[in-house]
Protein backbone atom coordinates (compact mmCIF):
# COMPACT_ATOMS: atom_id res chain seq x y z
CA UNK A 1 0.00 0.00 0.00
CA UNK A 2 1.65 3.33 -0.76
CA UNK A 3 1.82 6.36 1.58
CA UNK A 4 -0.95 9.06 0.70
CA UNK A 5 -0.35 12.60 0.68
CA UNK A 6 -3.23 14.59 -0.04
CA UNK A 7 -6.08 13.23 -2.14
CA UNK A 8 -2.33 11.39 -4.66
CA UNK A 9 -1.01 8.62 -3.84
CA UNK A 10 3.39 8.53 -3.56
CA UNK A 11 5.83 6.28 -3.48
CA UNK A 12 9.56 6.68 -2.91
CA UNK A 13 12.77 5.14 -3.97
CA UNK A 14 16.20 4.52 -3.71
CA UNK A 15 16.24 4.90 -7.64
CA UNK A 16 15.02 8.32 -7.59
CA UNK A 17 15.65 10.80 -9.27
CA UNK A 18 15.61 8.80 -12.35
CA UNK A 19 18.74 10.57 -13.68
CA UNK A 20 21.04 9.97 -11.38
CA UNK A 21 23.79 7.86 -11.70
CA UNK A 22 24.40 4.73 -9.05
CA UNK A 23 26.51 1.45 -10.03
CA UNK A 24 25.18 -1.46 -11.31
CA UNK A 25 26.23 -5.29 -11.44
CA UNK A 26 25.42 -8.10 -13.45
CA UNK A 27 24.19 -11.03 -12.21
CA UNK A 28 26.75 -13.37 -13.87
CA UNK A 29 29.63 -10.92 -12.20
CA UNK A 30 27.87 -11.82 -8.72
CA UNK A 31 27.56 -15.84 -9.32
CA UNK A 32 31.93 -15.46 -10.52
CA UNK A 33 32.97 -13.69 -7.67
CA UNK A 34 30.53 -15.94 -5.31
CA UNK A 35 32.10 -18.94 -6.18
CA UNK A 36 35.78 -17.38 -6.49
CA UNK A 37 35.32 -16.20 -2.54
CA UNK A 38 33.75 -19.82 -1.71
CA UNK A 39 36.67 -21.34 -2.63
CA UNK A 40 39.08 -18.87 -0.41
CA UNK A 41 40.51 -20.19 2.71
CA UNK A 42 38.90 -17.14 5.12
CA UNK A 43 37.69 -16.93 8.33
CA UNK A 44 35.39 -14.33 10.47
CA UNK A 45 33.49 -11.93 8.70
CA UNK A 46 34.12 -10.49 5.64
CA UNK A 47 32.46 -7.18 3.35
CA UNK A 48 33.06 -7.68 -0.15
CA UNK A 49 31.71 -4.90 -2.56
CA UNK A 50 31.07 -5.20 -6.62
CA UNK A 51 29.92 -2.79 -9.08
CA UNK A 52 30.26 -2.87 -12.61
CA UNK A 53 32.62 -0.70 -15.07
CA UNK A 54 29.98 2.25 -14.97
CA UNK A 55 27.14 3.92 -13.37
CA UNK A 56 24.01 4.32 -15.39
CA UNK A 57 20.94 5.89 -14.59
CA UNK A 58 17.05 4.93 -14.70
CA UNK A 59 16.12 6.26 -17.85
CA UNK A 60 19.10 4.99 -19.70
CA UNK A 61 18.43 2.00 -18.69
CA UNK A 62 14.69 2.22 -19.44
CA UNK A 63 16.31 3.56 -22.55
CA UNK A 64 18.23 -0.07 -23.20
CA UNK A 65 14.99 -2.13 -22.34
CA UNK A 66 12.95 0.20 -24.38
CA UNK A 67 15.26 -0.72 -27.71
CA UNK A 68 14.99 -4.35 -26.64
CA UNK A 69 11.52 -4.81 -26.55
CA UNK A 70 11.06 -3.10 -29.96
CA UNK A 71 14.10 -5.31 -31.92
CA UNK A 72 13.27 -8.29 -34.25
CA UNK A 73 12.59 -11.62 -32.49
CA UNK A 74 12.24 -10.19 -29.21
CA UNK A 75 8.49 -10.67 -29.26
CA UNK A 76 6.71 -13.56 -27.82
CA UNK A 77 9.41 -14.17 -25.72
CA UNK A 78 7.85 -12.96 -22.33
CA UNK A 79 4.83 -14.13 -20.36
CA UNK A 80 1.86 -13.28 -21.86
Amino acid sequence: MSPRLGSKAFSSCFLQPLDRPMPMVATADVGRVAAELLLQDWSGKRVVELEGPYWVTQNEIASELAKAAASPGSRGSGPP
